[in-house]
Order: structure tokens, then C-alpha cells, then sequence
């Protein structure tokens, strides 16, 4: 269990620092969906995000 804890906290560590450059990103006012994808293609959801008038930030 406690190797496991450790491990959960340091995923947890970088989280924080991804939202928190995330959260710089995001314009005041406006919204945002954080998605974690496998991808073998980039095209496929920059394609289907951009007819919607969206924008993908890796």
C-alpha cells in the first residue's frame, strides 16, 4: 500500500503542475476540457475539436 501512496503522490505532484500551466492558458471567461487520449493520429481530434471552433493544447 505505501508504494502505491508514493506513487499516487507523485502523479498527483505533476498534475497540479500540468493544471497549473493549463489554468494559465485557459482565458478568463472561457472553457476547457482536460482529456488524456492515445492517439495514433493527431488529426482525428484536432479535425473533430476545430469544426466545433475549438482549439487542442498539448
Amino acid at each position: 500500500m505505501l508504494v502505491g501512496a508514493l506513487v499516487d503522490g507523485s502523479r498527483l505532484d505533476k498534475g497540479d503542475d500540468v493544471l497549473s500551466q493549463f489554468a494559465e492558458t485557459v482565458p478568463p471567461g472561457t472553457n476547457a476540457i482536460i482529456a488524456e487520449t492515445v492517439e495514433e493520429d493527431v488529426s482525428i481530434l484536432n479535425n473533430a475539436v476545430a469544426e466545433r471552433g475549438g482549439t487542442v493544447v498539448r
